[in-house]
Formats: C-alpha cells, structure tokens, sequence
C-alpha cells in the first residue's frame, strides 16, 4: 500500500512538472540540444521550400546566345502567290482595293481587262514609274508624298490619284535636273535600264 501510494505520488509530480508530455517526445526543456536540432529541421525545410516556391513562380530567361529561336514557318498556297506579287509590286494597294477596282470596271461598258489595266496603271505612282524617269516604285513613291509632281499644274501629294486620258504630268522645277541626271546615269553609265515608255504615254522634255 504504501508503495502503491509513493508510486502515484511520483507520476503525479511527473505529469504536474510536464502536463504536455513533452518527455515522452524528447521536446522537454531540460534537453535543450535536442529541441534545438528539431527546430532546425524544420526551419530549413519551410526555408527550402519557400526557395522552391519563388523559383517555381519566376519565369525562366533563356539566353538567346545560347538557345536556337526556331522560327514558325508560314506556309502560302501556290494559288494565291500571284495575287501577292502583284500587291507588293503596288505598293499603296490593299486587297479590298484591287476588289473595289474589279466592281467598278465591272459596271463599266466595254472590256473588263481593259478598264481594271487603266485603273491600276492610271494612278500617279505608276505612271511616274512607266514613264522611266524613276529607278523603282520606291523613288516614285516618294516623290510623289513630297509633293514633287503637278498633275494639270495642280500640285498633288497623294499616290493613289487618278490620271485622267489627255491629263498633263509634269516634274517639280527644282527636282527636273537631279531626275534628268539620274536617268542618264542609269542609261549611259550603269546601264542598268532601258528607256522604253509605253505607248499611251508621250514624252516630253
């Protein structure tokens, strides 16, 4: 009995000084060194894994000195290629104008190919490009939007303009001799063209 009642006393101081059971997990205060290890464990796991949270959610950088941009391909039908070459070759055209062009030469009498060829060529940027006197559509194109060209002595800046039958085209005077200049050069010296202007226009110098 009296051993019975020493041995509860003891379990009762036991339980009263660790209420947690702390002991029993190796966390008690008087083992210091132990509590000190399993913090840190558990400190350098929440650390790593807050490390691998942030890397997960920057983007990755690659280095284009390093990495092959593969660029995508376009790939174009071989039907329409020609219909491309022909809005590239014009410049200032979009699609839904060669359209408009179309319906309106439809409307008219006569032949259709005639008046759709008379309105793509009947605009003040290739008629300055047929008449020769330019290297290519480019240089016409900015003469044409620095406002170096009269149209029936009116001085017109916009490329698209149509050229009337019988209308007067005429060079701005300060840019006539450097225009001259660099149609001789081309024909004499480079020899990189040939001066032959189409039969609906008359040349005059």
């Amino acid at each position: 009995m009296v051993k019975a009642v020493a041995h509860s006393m003891v379990v009762f101081k036991k339980v009263q000084a660790d209420p947690w059971g702390l002991s029993l997990l190796g966390l008690q205060r008087t083992n210091r060194k132990k509590h000190k290890r399993v913090n840190q464990f558990f400190f350098k796991r929440k650390v790593s894994r807050r490390k691998s949270f942030k890397k997960r959610a920057i983007r990755y950088v690659y280095r284009l000195d390093i990495v092959n941009i593969r660029e995508p391909r376009r790939r174009y039908k071989k039907r329409f290629t020609s219909i491309r070459i022909v809005k590239f070759f014009y410049l200032t055209l979009f699609y839904f104008q060669f359209r408009r062009m179309a319906r309106a030469a439809r409307k008219k009498d006569g032949f259709f190919e005639g008046h759709y060829c008379l309105a793509l060529e009947g605009r003040m940027l290739t008629f300055l490009y047929r008449t020769g006197f330019v290297s290519d559509m480019f240089e016409a194109l900015a003469f044409v939007r620095n406002s170096f060209l009269t149209l029936n002595r009116r001085v017109l800046n916009f490329a698209n303009q149509q050229v009337a039958l019988y209308a007067l085209l005429a060079l701005h005077v300060s840019i006539k001799k450097k225009v001259y200049f660099s149609l001789l050069v081309r024909l004499c010296i480079n020899r990189r063209s040939l001066f032959n202007a189409p039969r609906y226009i008359y040349i005059s110098y």
